[in-house]
């Protein structure tokens, strides 16, 4: 089965028009790492060139807020993770 990774319209320009990839990884970053691999146009924007999380996105497990976008968390097949863009104004 796997997790997918779900990749929303906001970065599909930078995935070439990917809308999800399926994963084998163990935690949420293994999992974001390879699908940047499938699509490595996200590398710039999800990931800091030190390879840290941009500050820029906010990550979800199965609906669910991360709390501190904690790459180390442990997935199950038939999570989903929904990275999403933080989006200011006022």
């Amino acid at each position: 089965m796997g997790v997918r990774v779900v990749i929303p319209e906001s970065f599909q320009v930078a995935s070439g028009g990917l809308e999800e990839v399926e994963t084998k990884g163990k935690t949420i970053g293994e999992c974001l790492r390879e699908a940047v691999e499938k699509a490595p146009g996200l590398q710039k924007v999800w990931f800091t060139p030190e390879g840290g999380l941009s500050k820029y996105v906010v990550v979800f497990l199965n609906s669910e807020n991360v709390p501190g976008n904690d790459l180390n968390r442990e997935v199950n097949d038939g999570d989903e993770i929904m990275p999403l863009l933080l989006v200011g104004g006022g």
